[in-house]
């Protein structure tokens, strides 16, 4: 039988999933078609960052894996737990949707690493093809996550094996509640999201230190776009960082704490406040950048204007509200 605990988080996150897929796939829309010349190579890590974050909505919109604590447990809720409630099947929408939270951090981190090499080493990156790029990141992609599905599988153990004979019903997944394999996967989790925030805070620091170094060097416009540029950098890495990182290290220590009080209860809440940071991420960038503002706001007076029952007032007032100003770039 649910308890209300799941029931309402079943609930929240079929109704947030919604709102949150289409926010993102305008943000993409926009990003793909509408981004400037001068900010291409720099959109395609906000759209690397999107849609990481995209398919793990995705993910939970079809499955919903809800921590069963202080069991070291979770339970497939949702449209695949009730067709498929083997095990595995579990395992691997969890493994799935926990590699795509975890491949966002690595976006963001190349986002800053390539933003200092690009004003370090703009000379060298003339004489670079844009596919080594690429090819650089969708291996540092690779690698990571080849290391976490180890640590992953590591940690897992079949239904037959967990202490608790109670768990063994279907749509149940379980960890080893303790040991060694416990502390490892967790432990690397835990490590690699704060060595990652720690190596973008000194990246962002770096890069302020060349715009330092560069400023009789550049005219003042570049200065200005170059200082921009990173300010929004840094406001559109805040938000995964408050908003999904946190949580995501709060969850991390209660699942090692299992059998702390209210585990569970802290444990879902983190979760919903992670899958939905892709939904302010979205508007964060529409809002922040005057070509996918723009872009955003000719997008609804079309729409506005395809419906019969708004007059031209109307649509006036709705496109103002996206003149706000805003750092633009």
């Amino acid at each position: 039988m649910t308890d209300p605990l799941s029931s309402l988080f079943n609930t929240l996150m079929n109704a947030t999933s919604v709102g949150s897929i289409i926010v993102k796939t305008i943000a993409m829309y926009l990003i793909i078609f509408h981004t400037p010349k001068n900010m291409r190579h720099f959109s395609n890590f906000i759209l690397n960052e999107l849609l990481w974050n995209l398919s793990a909505n995705l993910l939970y919109t079809i499955a919903h894996p809800i921590p069963m604590l202080p069991m070291q447990c979770f339970r497939l809720d949702g449209l695949l737990g009730d067709l498929f409630p083997h095990e595995s099947v579990g395992h691997m929408m969890f493994l799935c949707t926990m590699l795509s939270g975890l491949n966002c951090l690595v976006g963001l981190m190349l986002c800053f690493q390539f933003r200092y090499i690009s004003l370090t080493r703009k000379q060298r990156l003339k004489n670079v093809r844009t596919v080594w790029g690429y090819v650089y990141c969708a291996v540092v992609h690779f690698c990571v996550s080849c290391l976490f599905i180890y640590c992953y599988v590591s940690w897992t153990v079949p239904l037959s094996e967990y202490p608790n004979k109670a768990v063994r019903v279907p749509r149940m997944f379980c960890f080893h509640p303790s040991g060694f394999h416990k502390s490892f996967a967790l432990f690397c989790y835990f490590g690699s999201i704060l060595v990652t925030l720690v190596a973008m805070i000194i990246c962002y620091v770096l890069c302020l230190r060349q715009l330092r170094i560069d400023r009789g060097l550049l005219d003042a416009k570049t200065m200005k776009m170059q200082k921009t540029l990173l300010r929004n950098v840094m406001i559109l890495t805040v938000v995964p960082a408050l908003i999904g990182f946190l949580p995501l290290l709060v969850a991390a220590f209660f699942l090692y704490m299992n059998e702390m009080a209210y585990a569970r209860e802290i444990c879902v809440v983190c979760i919903l406040v992670v899958m939905n940071h892709g939904t302010v991420y979205g508007i964060v960038t529409i809002m922040l950048f005057k070509a996918y503002r723009n872009a955003f706001r000719r997008l609804l007076i079309c729409v506005a204007k395809k419906m019969p029952f708004r007059n031209d007032s109307q649509m006036a007032s709705s496109a103002r509200v996206w003149s706000v100003p805003v750092h633009m770039v």
